[in-house]
């Protein structure tokens, strides 16, 4: 379990950074 919930904290910011990016695009 926590190998696979690793990934997703890392993830996690980087996938919010985006959607915030998009968000600023349209």
């Amino acid at each position: 379990m926590v190998f696979f919930y690793q990934p997703f904290s890392s993830l996690g910011p980087v996938l919010l950074v985006r959607l915030s990016m998009l968000q600023h695009l349209l």
